[in-house]
């Protein structure tokens, strides 16, 4: 079951990672290091932190300032991808909601909770916003079950740095979804980027 479930999910992370920016500027980083570190403001991704694994790393600029990072909890199903990336300043309630509409273009998907209960530790003391959804059995044009999916936006240095967290899971597995959310926040050094406020 869950192997089966992290192939569908892993269709979803490649199918969200290629929406989130221009083809011709995404780049999958292949041979990606241990950790990975963003270039721009230094957050290192682990290959294995805690009870994750990384998956895919994906660069949407030359610079590799808007990088997209990919993990799945060890030993249940779920599919987790953080993304860093400049902002141009402004209300971190407009990267939200832009990000929220992006999500509820995709068609069978129904916004639950426009502020789910995600606050993240580390970014305490800055803007977070985060809404959950319900993704309804093959939504995406694939095989899936029914899954709870959630956003966070998190913004640093007035809106100059963004932090978007999403997570799917099976309907079924909600109850620890956001617990392991909070775990893997937990196990990234979020410092050299925070240091910006």
């Amino acid at each position: 079951m869950i192997t089966t479930f992290r192939s569908v999910l892993a269709a979803l992370v490649a199918l969200v990672l290629a929406a989130a920016a221009p083809a011709l500027a995404q780049r999958e980083v292949t041979d990606a290091a241990d950790p990975y570190v963003h270039r721009a403001v230094g957050v290192a991704f682990p290959l294995a932190p805690a009870d994750f694994r990384r998956g895919r790393v994906v660069e949407f600029n030359e610079e590799g300032g808007d990088a997209g990072v990919g993990y799945a909890p060890l030993g249940q199903p779920g599919e987790m991808t953080l993304y860093v990336y400049p902002g141009t300043g402004g209300e971190c309630s407009d990267w939200f909601r832009d990000a929220d509409d992006a999500i509820l273009q995709r068609g069978n998907v129904t916004r639950r909770n426009f502020d789910s209960p995600i606050r993240f530790e580390g970014f305490a003391g800055l803007p977070q916003l985060s809404a959950s959804y319900a993704v309804q059995a093959g939504a995406y044009g694939f095989d899936h079950p029914d899954l709870v999916s959630y956003l966070w936006v998190g913004c640093v240095a007035d809106g100059d740095w963004i932090v978007k967290y999403r997570g799917s899971f099976p309907a079924s597995e909600e109850a620890g979804a956001i617990g392991i959310a909070e775990s893997l926040f937990a196990a990234i050094d979020w410092a050299p980027m925070l240091k910006r406020r």
